[in-house]
């Protein structure tokens, strides 16, 4: 009587974990994902166009036009970001080998008579810095950007998913193919 019991409540608890289950033949809405700017539909890698045609009818609302703005926002931040730190690299070199230079020049520059040499070297440097701040700045502009306009990216993303995963149902009443009536759209 035991194993008779233990058996029917096996199979019960079977049977009840294998209706969590999805039929085979159910398809599931497409998952977006956001990677640093790029969308991602089941992990395959949309195109620009692509990415905006998804979003051109989010729950009645063309969002594509959002999608393309933050997107050239986004890229924009990283180019900034990567010019800026080129930019602060190479002024920086430019402060070192300039300062290097007027330490070895000025000396001999200031045996032999020479006022003007010294001066126009010690420029160097100067000009280096400045180019260094300028890429400095560069970077400090682009880095909010990438991080604001990924955020929002995101945050597209997220809306399609909600509106994938839970489709307005509508309900109207008027002609019908079978006739006048009421249907329910979804």
């Amino acid at each position: 009587m035991k194993r008779l019991f233990l058996l029917s409540v096996t199979l019960l608890m079977a049977l009840s974990a294998s209706a969590q289950y999805v039929a085979a033949d159910y398809q599931s809405p497409m998952y977006m994902k956001a990677k640093g700017g790029r969308i991602f539909l089941d992990d395959e890698k949309l195109t620009r166009a692509e990415a905006a045609a998804c979003f051109s009818d989010m729950d009645g609302v063309d969002c594509s036009s959002d999608y393309l703005r933050y997107r050239g926002a986004y890229n924009a931040g990283v180019g900034l970001t990567s010019a800026g730190a080129a930019t602060a690299v190479v002024g920086t070199s430019i402060v070192v080998a300039g300062g290097v230079v007027a330490l070895i020049v000025a000396p001999f520059a200031a045996i032999g008579g020479e006022t003007e040499l010294p001066r126009k070297v010690g420029l160097v440097p100067k000009l280096g810095g400045y180019m260094t701040l300028g890429g400095l700045a560069m970077l400090a502009s682009g880095i909010p950007l990438i991080c604001v306009y990924k955020k929002r990216i995101r945050t597209l993303a997220e809306e399609y998913n909600s509106i994938a995963a839970n489709p307005r149902v509508t309900m109207s009443f008027g002609g019908q193919p079978s006739g006048i009536g009421f249907a329910i759209h979804f």
